[in-house]
């Protein structure tokens, strides 16, 4: 392609819903230890809820299990 394939490119798809910095501070923790959420098992579909309900954001289920 030449010099035009070294030229800056924006990323193609849609922007990511969670910032990387909120997945290392919201959500990995408490998917990692589950007595943070007075929990004993998790499921996608439950730690998604859960932090809908409990942390106020809004995670869809594929970007979750992504």
């Amino acid at each position: 392609m030449g010099v035009d394939h070294i030229t800056y490119h924006p990323p193609s798809g849609r922007p990511r819903n969670v910032a990387p910095e909120a997945v290392r501070e919201e959500i990995l923790p408490v998917a990692d230890d589950l007595s943070i959420a007075g929990e004993h098992h998790w499921t996608p579909v439950k730690l998604c809820g859960w932090l809908r309900d409990y942390r106020g954001l809004d995670l869809p289920y594929p970007t979750l299990v992504r």
